[in-house]
């Protein structure tokens, strides 16, 4: 019996009969996807497209589903795993306790409280590609994407007056430290624009660089209005240009010395393979719903760019000669991690969906 709330507030019930469905998982979704209506700013006319202004989405930060788990029809249970690993190696207890910090800090401090990954934050726009007059790069195919990841202003500007680089060599390594890298918002040819407006933490899709012919997809004042955006912000294709940032990270500050600078980054100079970090998230919070559905990631979305920036989704990733070298962290360095950004809540749905997903589309 499941008991619902209609559009005037008043409790209903139903019944559903699943005594014939032979089944393991009966899903059953909220749909809660018809919000353009909502909209007064814009205003978003039934059947079009456009980006709901956030205070009319604040209540969806995810289309809510509850998955129920059925016995099988045996009385052998199906597929028990074998545990990964049979002990846990021992782990010193400041391990668990990483600090957080910034881009720009020095690393003496943090190590005087911290654990080996400390956590820095930072925005991820601070990677793309510039010229020499602080332009940003245009680039309309994935092959000419490239990535500053040395000498960044704010790091620069903000903190000792010097490079990602030697920052992270100088003043973390000689105190053991390899820190993660927390991405605080989308790269600005990633990030989405619409109407004037710019969505900070937009799912960081490919088509929305406005130097593509494919434009992104926005939702529609429609029932099921997120479905066709999901075409997009919930495939690891669409994801090309951070799987390529993710490889770029990771050649210079991976374990492994790699070559071909010139394809990935704007300072081809720069030295690979210099271990000075353990891995990065592209985003911070993605369940985030307060910012509205356009700067919050249904799960799907996030498991979706996290699968191509880790390994170029099992390396499928190809850019347009064919080439899929340069594409997810581990292609440059196995051991560096794209990391499953740290949440808002403690929803274990939304986990459990990202591993649903995996065991579907990462075989």
């Amino acid at each position: 019996m499941l008991g619902t709330n209609d559009s005037e507030g008043t409790t209903r019930f139903s019944q559903i009969d699943a005594h014939n469905a032979k089944v393991r998982f009966l899903m059953i979704q909220c749909d809660r996807q018809l919000f353009c209506s909502m909209s007064n700013n814009p205003v978003i006319k039934e059947d079009e497209y456009g980006c709901p202004e956030p205070f009319y989405n604040y209540g969806i930060p995810l289309i809510y589903r509850l998955m129920c788990y059925g016995k099988g029809l045996q009385n052998k249970p199906d597929a028990i795993l074998p545990p990964i690993r049979k002990q846990v190696t021992p782990t010193p207890i400041q391990e668990y306790f990483c600090t957080n910090g910034h881009f720009y800090q020095p690393g003496r401090l943090h190590s005087l409280v911290s654990g080996s990954n400390v956590r820095l934050f930072g925005h991820g726009g601070h990677f793309s590609g510039f010229d020499a007059d602080g332009k940003l790069l245009p680039f309309s195919e994935i092959k000419d994407a490239l990535f500053r990841v040395n000498y960044l202003p704010w790091v620069g500007n903000g903190g000792l007056g010097t490079s990602l680089l030697n920052l992270l060599k100088n003043t973390y390594k000689p105190y053991g430290l390899r820190p993660t890298l927390a991405f605080t918002g989308t790269p600005d040819k990633v990030r989405l624009v619409w109407n004037m407006y710019t969505h900070q933490e937009s799912a960081p899709v490919d088509e929305n660089n406005p130097d593509f012919i494919t434009p992104a997809i926005l939702p529609k004042n429609a029932m099921y209005g997120l479905n066709e955006r999901l075409t997009q912000t919930a495939n690891p294709y669409s994801y090309k240009t951070m799987a390529k940032l993710g490889y770029a990270l990771a050649a210079v500050y991976g374990k492994n010395a790699v070559g071909g600078t010139e394809h990935y980054l704007t300072e081809p100079e720069t030295p690979t393979g210099l271990d000075l970090l353990a891995g990065f998230e592209y985003c911070n919070e993605p369940d985030k719903g307060w910012m509205g559905v356009m700067n919050c990631r249904l799960p799907e979305e996030l498991i979706a760019g996290l699968s191509a920036m880790q390994d170029g989704h099992r390396g499928v990733l190809y850019d347009e000669d064919g080439v899929n070298t340069y594409y997810g962290a581990t292609q440059a360095d196995p051991n560096f991690k794209a990391l499953y950004p740290g949440l808002v809540s403690s929803f274990s749905g939304y986990l459990f969906y990202t591993l649903l997903w995996s065991k579907v589309n990462r075989k």
